[in-house]
């Protein structure tokens, strides 16, 4: 039986995460919003507005920050590739973006499709589009067919895989940090 209703979200939720102490839930709602809740008595504690439907969440492993990442179908239709991802300070009131999709025309300048929107459904399945490295210092993300590492600390991308000639769905970290898993 259920336990809990985590109740407010006003549309889809793509994305839920347990802190590392089990003490709260993040969720990622297509209603614009992250909401942080007490996993114990079910009510919200923080709230972010987000520019754009979020689809993906994941704590720190402290358990101070939440990375989650956004986006728009609609938009992707038009030109709009892959997520943007953002690290959110649970002690502030808004969130740094780290990486912003790149944009895309789907027709040439002659108007005709130039293949771009099969490159668009790397957007379709992003519940796994980001993650922390087990130490907490770097974030893996999906970004244009490949995989990005950021460097926390240096605010910088540390690495990016090369294009691996196939959409990518999902991102993950060997227990020990030192490997990247990706699927598609």
């Amino acid at each position: 039986r259920a336990e809990r209703f985590l109740s407010g979200h006003t549309s889809t939720v793509g994305g839920v995460a347990w802190s590392p102490d089990g003490s709260r839930v993040a969720t990622a709602g297509t209603d614009q919003t992250v909401r942080i809740w007490d996993a114990v008595t079910g009510q919200e504690l923080q709230r972010l507005p987000t520019n754009n439907q979020a689809y993906s969440v994941a704590w720190s492993p402290d358990g101070s920050t939440v990375l989650f990442t956004t986006g728009d179908r609609f938009l992707y239709m038009r030109g709009d590739q892959g997520v943007d991802v953002f690290l959110w300070d649970l002690q502030q009131t808004e969130a740094q973006q780290i990486y912003s999709a790149p944009a895309y025309a789907i027709l040439d300048a002659a108007g005709l499709s130039n293949g771009i929107a099969e490159k668009l459904m790397v957007a379709e399945d992003t519940s796994r589009a980001a993650a922390f490295s087990p130490d907490g210092s770097r974030v893996a993300f999906i970004a244009d067919r490949s995989a990005v590492v950021y460097n926390r600390a240096l605010a910088a991308v540390d690495l990016t895989l090369p294009d691996q000639g196939d959409l990518i769905y999902s991102v993950d970290w060997s227990p020990e940090g030192s490997r990247l898993l990706i699927a598609g």
